[in-house]
């Protein structure tokens, strides 16, 4: 029996696959970490290689972009971080440490600090990235039992040394759970903060506001949903009562770019999460390569920043 034609047959294997002795491969499943997070949009590719060729402050960097992101999405503040379990990682040493440095190093110790994150039961149950607040030392406390979680227990499970209360935003409304906006409003009588994992939940654009105005004091989410870098996530906050009036730095971020966020807040997403045209076209024409110039500084610099 013949086989038929197929430009997948013909289709060349990249020469760095070729040389590490690696196969790639046609992605008709989405955008999935384990298969390299998203291709990049132009914007972004020919972001990236001009700041190659540059040196910047980072922290002028972070600041400004993390400035531009907050007014595209409405929310107070935001960072980029290197990942959204980094992300939840960051936030929730934050909500334990607040601005002080000398609690900060010592991390993971967390002796002397509010080192408990309530999670509901049946959420925890079904988080596996949870163990990303872990890795601050924090110590993770189920609240409820199989049967669920109710309201009153939640706020009984807030003491003196609770730090944060830690939500999977796609399991927000699970059954036997407590819906965010209530969970903000409980936390933030104790004077707790909220802390959201909604790594993948940014489509439409305008839901990524959303967290923040329910309540959550900090939002994190993943850029390579709206065409970013693997390695790239944003997290946003504000300065709620849930904060206990407290200001919290996030350490350790990395460089990010802003036109991850920008075209898709602005008109959509480029492409969904699976473009069935976009795989065609890979299929037909072979991976998108990067641009193999150094983009000009000026114009595209300044429209990049804003």
């Amino acid at each position: 029996m013949n086989r038929p034609s197929s430009s997948l047959s013909i289709m060349p294997r990249p020469s760095v696959f070729r040389r590490l002795g690696v196969t790639p491969l046609i992605n008709a499943r989405g955008v999935y970490t384990e298969l390299g997070g998203s291709i990049l949009a132009p914007e972004v590719w020919d972001a990236m290689t001009e700041i190659n060729a540059w040196f910047v402050s980072i922290s002028d960097l972070l600041d400004r972009t993390g400035k531009l992101i907050a007014e595209l999405v409405g929310a107070e503040a935001a960072r980029v971080v290197p990942g959204a379990a980094a992300g939840v990682a960051l936030g929730v040493g934050a909500c334990m440490t607040g601005t002080d440095g000398s609690k900060m190093e010592p991390l993971p110790d967390t002796s002397g600090m509010r080192n408990r994150v309530l999670v509901q039961h049946n959420h925890l149950s079904q988080y596996r990235y949870a163990r990303c607040a872990s890795l601050t030392g924090a110590q993770l406390v189920a609240v409820g039992d199989a049967g669920g979680t109710g309201s009153g227990q939640l706020a009984e499970a807030i003491d003196g040394r609770t730090a944060a209360v830690l939500i999977p935003a796609h399991l927000d409304g699970a059954d036997h759970t407590v819906v965010l906006s209530k969970v903000c409003a409980i936390a933030h009588a104790g004077g707790v903060p909220v802390v959201v994992d909604a790594a993948y939940m940014n489509f439409p654009p305008a839901r990524m506001g959303t967290f923040t105005k329910q309540g959550a004091d900090l939002v994190c989410f993943s850029a390579k949903y709206f065409l970013g870098t693997e390695c790239r996530r944003v997290c946003l906050w504000t300065s709620g009562s849930g904060a206990g009036g407290r200001r919290h730095r996030l350490h350790g971020v990395r460089i990010g770019t802003l036109p991850d966020l920008r075209p898709t807040a602005k008109d959509g997403p480029a492409y969904d999460h699976c473009d069935v045209p976009r795989t065609r076209a890979m299929v037909r024409d072979g991976p998108r390569r990067p641009p193999r110039h150094v983009c000009s500084a000026g114009e595209r610099a300044r429209s990049c920043v804003g």
